[in-house]
């Protein structure tokens, strides 16, 4: 449920409601997102500002069979320490931004991994701000943000799963790389024209912004109307070494 500091203070006649700010501590012990004892202020709704600030190894958890609904996600943590948020299933809804790392604080580190489930970001979804370390790693489930924004000191791997990109996609210095190696990149840009941000998307790959398998296959990019869609090309020397190895797997039984 969502919690709101309600003022005693009334101006034209409109009472005034402030959201909250809930920050993970894990006092619960069990890393569940939907236990209240967790949280410093319940479990967060959709007028929370969400903090999380804690070590990976007490990280939240949110998964298959949960729902919510927050205003905004903050991952971050000084200290030469990571902070981090695990993704595994279920929905989460964030109205506003979802930064992977602290806002407007440096020398923070964040870490964001998601494996499945559905995640909605209504503005922003940002990838280390203040040229912070972030990493976000996606290898399953779907994701459909308004903007994407990455820092000059983001990483970002995707092995399964579609990221949706809505509105805009900003890459910013020359050390931001995204290694796609399973997945899809969907950039949806309606209001963009013809061309524009294909030029775009095309120079982040020219620049090396963008790789397939850590720079070993390629890149390929189709569009259909307003949406543009990258995937990188499997590996064909994998895929022949498995072939040639399941054939000689079965000449050898043939021969048994």
């Amino acid at each position: 449920m969502s919690k709101l500091i309600k003022t005693a203070v009334t101006i034209l006649g409109i009472t005034i409601s402030v959201c909250a700010d809930t920050t993970w501590n894990n006092n619960g012990g069990d890393q569940v997102w939907t236990n209240a004892a967790n949280w410093t202020a319940g479990i967060p709704g959709p007028a929370d500002v969400v903090t999380l600030s804690k070590a990976i190894s007490i990280q939240p958890i949110f998964s298959v069979g949960m729902s919510g609904t927050v205003s905004n996600v903050l991952i971050g943590m000084a200290g030469g320490n990571t902070a981090g948020f695990l993704m595994t299933g279920g929905a989460l809804a964030v109205n506003g931004t979802f930064n992977i790392n602290q806002n407007n604080n440096a020398n923070h580190q964040a870490k964001f991994e998601m494996t499945g489930g559905n995640l909605t970001v209504s503005q922003n979804f940002r990838v280390g701000m203040n040229h912070n370390n972030a990493e976000f790693i996606m290898s399953g489930g779907n994701i459909s943000v308004g903007y994407f924004n990455l820092g000059s000191n983001a990483t970002v791997s995707i092995s399964g799963g579609t990221f949706e990109i809505q509105n805009n996609w900003v890459m910013n210095g020359t050390h931001t790389a995204i290694d796609l190696c399973g997945g899809t990149i969907v950039f949806n840009n309606a209001n963009g024209g013809d061309g524009t941000f294909g030029d775009i998307i095309q120079g982040y790959i020219d620049a090396g912004y963008i790789v397939g398998y850590g720079g070993t296959e390629a890149l390929n990019v189709e569009k259909n109307g307003d949406v543009w869609t990258i995937t990188a090309v499997p590996e064909a020397s994998s895929i022949t070494l498995f072939l040639i190895s399941s054939v000689s797997i079965i000449g050898l039984r043939k021969k048994l």
